[in-house]
């Protein structure tokens, strides 16, 4: 009888044992998915932050082309667009294909407040490259000109702010000590 006891025994500790091992081999299986899953996210949202870096940067570089194309009409400035080379035609029309083109990148990488920030910031550059091009009067455009610019300045300011946001940047400690 003692035999079957002990049997009993070694069999139950086994079936205890394996039952330990099953749920030590699942839980180490459950640690290990949670850990790849996390690290997927990271990875993703990695990726997501850099094609919106990249998505801004072409946006900054949008505008200073489409403020470059405003200086150099400046003192070229003419009443109609017939009036102006096609040197400057050119520069004016490739800024505004370009400020275009960086809207579209920004418009799949979101968010939707960078998206508004950038069409205004598109919109201001516009207004310029027109302001500097094609002025009704001189006296418009001492009024218009000014005016132009600070709506410019202004688009571009709530543009990085926006930028910064949507980058995890503007709650940095970092960035307020060095702002």
């Amino acid at each position: 009888m003692q035999e079957w006891i002990a049997a009993l025994v070694g069999l139950l500790g086994a079936a205890v044992g394996a039952g330990a091992a099953m749920w030590g081999a699942h839980r180490a299986a459950r640690a290990s998915q949670e850990a790849l899953a996390v690290q997927v996210r990271k990875e993703d949202e990695r990726w997501r932050r850099d094609q919106r870096h990249t998505a801004y940067q072409t946006m900054f570089r949008a505008d200073m082309a489409q403020q470059a194309a405003a200086k150099a009409v400046i003192g070229e400035r003419h009443a109609h667009d017939d009036d102006l080379s096609p040197e400057l035609k050119s520069l004016i029309t490739e800024a505004h294909e370009e400020a275009l083109a960086a809207l579209s990148l920004i418009e799949l990488c979101g968010p939707l407040p960078v998206l508004e920030a950038a069409e205004e910031l598109e919109r201001a550059g516009l207004a310029l490259m027109q302001v500097y091009s094609f002025p009704r009067s001189q006296e418009n455009f001492t009024s218009e000109a000014p005016r132009a610019t600070a709506r410019h300045w202004a688009a571009l300011k709530a543009f990085r702010t926006a930028a910064r946001d949507a980058l995890g940047y503007s709650n940095s400690e970092d960035w307020a000590a060095t702002s």
